[in-house]
């Protein structure tokens, strides 16, 4: 019981940082996809 209590804690930064990455990267892709749409377009 100890040892799910004592890993449980860990868990939920992994998962907020990896969800911080995977929105950062679509950001990123999106912005520049909009960026390159955008000068085609002008």
């Amino acid at each position: 019981i100890y040892d799910v209590e004592k890993s449980l804690p860990s868990i939920g930064p992994a998962v907020f940082c990896g969800v911080g990455l995977t929105v950062g990267l679509l950001g990123v892709a999106a912005g520049t996809f909009f960026l390159i749409k955008g000068n085609e377009c002008s």
